[in-house]
């Protein structure tokens, strides 16, 4: 057993969740599975963290600085990856220094791909963030939850009600992360593959939301 990854799981999580988190990565040894939390960010949610260091600008990124930061290896991304986000139209929301994007959030249309073969659709009411990082030298301020919120604000002025996420269930961290932002979780997502039987399931707190699964072949 890693000791070291156990301890810093027990930062993130209680024992039952870090032991749930140990059972789920045994399991997908054996079979092809992925679950997610959705998770569920509205407008002026509790325990959601605001306040941020004035020095830094919250606002859609433009393509060009994003492909510029890509360029930085330390910067969570790879100029491959932003030129495939840019090409389906996807928008990259960040807090930048002047110098340089130090935490952001991909918002991505809905007929996202979430994982396998598997396409995530959602009702255009509604946006959904795929991605996001922080640079480590600024992780331990809540920028992730800063953004997000931020995000929010500026896509409320679009008509949007909220911001969706497919949080997998063994990733702590991201799960600790999402509360802190004032996400809920609002339903379950479950793709499996056994055999040759496929199960692609949401459930009905996912559906309230028009969410919907599709296999892309």
């Amino acid at each position: 057993m890693n000791w070291h990854a156990l301890r810093l799981s027990l930062k993130h999580a209680n024992p039952l969740q870090v032991l749930a988190r140990y059972i789920y990565q045994g399991v997908r040894r054996c079979i092809v599975l992925d679950i997610f939390h959705m998770m569920y960010l509205v407008a002026d949610s509790p325990n959601a963290s605001t306040s941020s260091d004035s020095k830094l600008e919250f606002d859609f990124v433009p393509a060009d600085v994003v492909r510029r930061a890509a360029t930085d290896p330390n910067s969570g991304m790879a100029l491959d990856a932003v030129e495939s986000a840019l090409s389906r139209h996807e928008e990259c929301f960040g807090a930048c220094t002047s110098e340089q994007l130090v935490s952001y959030l991909w918002l991505a249309p809905s007929g996202a791909h979430l994982c396998q073969d598997v396409y995530v659709y959602f009702s255009t009411q509604y946006a959904y963030s795929r991605w996001s990082y922080t640079r480590n030298e600024y992780r331990g301020q809540h920028l992730h939850s800063i953004t997000k919120n931020q995000a929010l604000t500026r896509l409320s002025q679009r008509g949007t009600s909220g911001i969706l996420s497919m949080v997998d269930v063994g990733n702590l961290p991201s799960v600790r992360a999402a509360r802190h932002s004032g996400c809920r979780r609002v339903g379950i997502l479950i793709i499996s593959r056994i055999g040759k039987r496929r199960i692609i399931w949401a459930s009905s707190g996912c559906r309230a939301y028009n969410v919907k699964l599709e296999r892309i072949h």
